[in-house]
């Protein structure tokens, strides 16, 4: 993301609190704009009495919906479905507050997985290998990328969701929808289009 030409401290802070009151955007985003500290960008913020930041502000809104519908009877992979939220976002947002969830079972173990990975450097086919685990042919690519596995099958994957990203923020800037809703309707998570926007200095609108 490119940084804005050089002013004094106080000058960028203020340029900087302004552009989270435009973009919506977090105070770390900002910072990497402007090339200043966050917290710089914090102590403008509490100096003009401006209250929660709209990112603070989006994740107690979050918080409220979770308390609503989080009853420990679904995991947060189903909560991620049901409100079009990360598994990430669902998991710490409901560890901050003390929401319990329903406990999601390991659907495969460390040892099938290595056997499948020296397996697939014998030239066992992707699917073949998701099989050996007893797990889902993308999920199997997903561990693939975290454990720093590389295929063209799987860069291409990886690249899929990028272009999605793209397609989605595209209707997020001709339609007006939020970002969840230009998510689904591509197939792709908010957070995944939402860091595509950062990354290009796009303005962040709040998520449904």
């Amino acid at each position: 993301m490119a940084k804005r030409g050089r002013k004094s401290g106080s000058g960028r802070s203020e340029l900087a609190v302004n552009y989270v009151l435009e973009h919506g955007c977090t105070l770390r985003d900002a910072a990497e704009v402007f090339g200043i500290s966050h917290q710089a960008i914090q102590q403008r913020w509490k100096a003009r009495g401006l209250g929660l930041t709209p990112f603070d502000a989006a994740t107690e809104q979050r918080k409220q919906e979770l308390r609503i519908v989080a009853d420990g009877t679904k995991t947060a992979s189903q909560l991620a479905e049901d409100l079009g939220w990360s598994h990430t976002t669902i998991y710490n947002t409901a560890k901050s507050i003390g929401v319990r969830l329903k406990p999601s079972r390991k659907r495969y173990d460390e040892q099938s997985l290595a056997a499948a990975f020296q397996a697939l450097s014998h030239g066992v086919r992707i699917a073949e290998a998701a099989r050996l685990v007893g797990i889902s042919y993308g999920h199997f690519v997903r561990l693939m990328r975290d454990h720093g596995k590389r295929s063209s099958t799987a860069d291409y994957i990886c690249g899929l969701r990028e272009r999605r990203a793209e397609a989605a923020s595209k209707i997020v800037d001709e339609e007006g929808v939020s970002l969840t809703e230009a998510a689904k309707r591509v197939g792709v998570s908010a957070v995944a289009v939402r860091s595509w926007r950062i990354r290009r200095g796009l303005p962040i609108r709040r998520t449904a």
